[in-house]
């Protein structure tokens, strides 16, 4: 009997140079193991008409290891994994740069000890700073400071799990209920109630949210993901993706892309590592100290994997922006190392990135550990988002065409076939919340020129401030021109608390402005308004209004 097996990427092309082990088991119930063999994109292999199983394993120098097991049911070959449908003796194979990140688990004792460790030299040298410093006469607030992290162990290589690896560290906490949560809504101001305080001066519906009922949050690893690293990068993806997507994938989904602030790139706060990122990124565990009550805390964290997870639960609540909405996009969050963002904000590399990230979703539904045979609905890419925030809001200009691509993401692997063009026509809306004022006059220009250059497309801008009080309609620019037949609207005002919200009838673009003032704390309401924090609020309120206003999210 005669088994073909066919391997393909994302885009339909051929692989070549993987690596195939077959084994077979008959009768006897003795599973004879092949040589592995470097087999052709299109091969074939014989077994005997009295086998009963057959297992296929590939591996590969830049795509991640993969198999699938067949089991004879009578006269017909059938995947051992009900779910995925697969029948006969013709395997298709597809390849995918994705794989789940490493775990393990720590106790939290051992953790806490390895914190004090690592922090204990540290924190003696700072307390004789302070000590001398103090003897001197030196003010309170001009004295030594404790680093809130430092390195403990850089070469770890493992994500941090609880709850018997259930969770990732944290993630349990972090995906808490919120009951009343509040969306903006396409209104965003609320004229009548300036007065008050916190989310009454928005529009805004309420809503209990529960992120751990209502979808899957996930990290996984993107790039060389081969057993023989080609010598590129892996870089460390957040996802979030709604319950009913993962209950019935439908043939295309929509992705919105979110850019972190590049305070990533702050070696105080963050490891630092040059290309391929391949040392400290992602696992590295650095050692933090706290006071709480006047009493020292030493814990671990892992930075890089606390972005996603923080920003998609309570620090930006995005997951729970979607939830609120309804939608149905999947959140993709990637790590930039070192403040490293290419692959993420040039087209070619993006669509081929999200390609590769929709097409792996199957597997979280044949949790078999086999995934690249599917013959249910394999994902593809509708339309695309982007999003950025603070200084990455910058980084939203090369994906407009102002700014070339990094060579080290030049190959097939990273672009893929046309990905280039297709991210130009996915790409649907781009969302600016709260951008640095260095270079926003060109990224407005660029966002004016996105607006205008199809049917369909949208923008929103959202400012405060905090990095600069925008208008439109006097700032000149492109995006002036947009601004035309659209009524300059009324400045809602309570002192010193201002705020102005306007929409193109075609809906090719929103735009808000605000004072910090206008941010200020309300009642006990979710997500807060956090007093002294107005820049860090704006994705809580502007996020969830562009998610709520969209007309090309599902």
């Amino acid at each position: 009997m005669r088994f073909t097996l066919a391997l393909r990427d994302v885009d339909g092309q051929p692989v070549s140079g993987t690596r195939v082990t077959v084994t077979v088991t008959g009768a006897d119930g003795y599973p004879d193991r092949r040589p592995t063999i470097v087999a052709a994109p299109d091969s074939a292999f014989d077994v005997p008409d009295t086998a009963r199983y057959v297992a296929i394993e590939t591996s590969h120098d830049r795509y991640a290891s993969d198999g699938i097991n067949l089991m004879r049911q009578g006269t017909e070959w059938r995947w051992t994994a009900p779910a995925a449908g697969v029948r006969g003796t013709a395997v298709t194979l597809v390849l995918t740069r994705v794989r789940p990140v490493n775990t393990t688990e720590r106790s939290q004792a051992d953790l806490t000890e390895m914190a004090r460790r690592a922090r204990a030299a540290a924190d003696a040298r700072t307390d004789a700073a302070i000590d001398a410093a103090r003897a001197r006469g030196v003010p309170a607030d001009k004295r030594p400071q404790y680093p809130e992290f430092l390195p403990a162990d850089e070469n770890f290589r493992a994500m941090l799990t609880e709850g018997s690896g259930r969770w990732y560290r944290y993630q349990h906490s972090l995906q808490r209920v919120v009951a009343g949560f509040h969306l903006a809504q396409p209104a965003l101001l609320a004229p009548q109630q300036t007065s008050r305080p916190g989310w009454a001066r928005f529009v805004s519906s309420t809503s209990t949210v529960d992120p751990e009922a209502s979808g899957q949050f996930l990290l996984v690893q993107y790039g060389e993901v081969g057993d023989r690293n080609a010598g590129g990068p892996r870089f460390l993806i957040g996802l979030w993706i709604p319950q009913s997507v993962l209950a019935s994938p439908p043939p295309q989904l929509d992705a919105i892309l979110w850019l972190h602030p590049m305070a990533i790139g702050n070696p105080a706060l963050y490891p630092q590592e040059e290309y391929p990122f391949g040392h400290k990124y992602p696992y590295a565990l650095w050692a933090q100290r706290t006071v709480e009550d006047a009493k020292v805390h030493y814990d671990i964290s892992q930075r890089f994997p606390g972005v996603p997870l923080h920003h998609a639960y309570t620090q930006h609540y995005l997951a729970h922006a979607l939830i609120a909405a309804r939608r149905r996009a999947v959140l993709v969050i990637p790590v930039a190392p070192s403040g490293h963002v290419a692959p993420f904000v040039t087209p070619g590399p993006l669509h081929r990135m999200l390609r590769e990230l929709l097409a792996w979703l199957p597997r979280l539904m044949n949790r078999s550990g086999q995934f690249g045979v599917f013959t249910g609905v394999r994902p593809d890419v509708r339309n695309v988002v982007a999003a950025g925030f603070s200084s990455s809001v910058p980084n939203l200009g090369p994906l407009l065409g102002a700014g070339a691509g990094d060579m080290h993401y030049s190959g097939d692997a990273w672009q893929g076939t046309s990905s280039a063009t297709l991210l130009q026509s996915a790409l649907k809306e781009v969302w600016a919340i709260d951008g640095i004022a260095k270079g926003s006059a060109e990224l407005h220009d660029a966002l004016a020129g996105f607006a205008l250059s199809g049917p369909g497309r949208r923008v929103c801008i959202y400012k405060s401030t905090f990095t600069g009080w925008w208008d439109p309609w006097v700032d000149g620019g492109r995006f002036a021109g947009l601004t035309r037949g659209v009524p300059k609207p009324p400045i809602v005002t309570d002192g010193k608390a201002r705020a102005w919200a306007a929409a193109d009838p075609q809906g090719r673009w929103f735009g808000a402005s605000m004072t910090t003032e206008f941010l200020s704390p309300g009642a006990a309401e979710q997500p807060a308004i956090e007093a002294g924090k107005p820049h860090e609020m704006m994705p809580r309120i502007c996020f969830g209004h562009a998610v709520a206003s969209s007309r090309n999210l599902a």
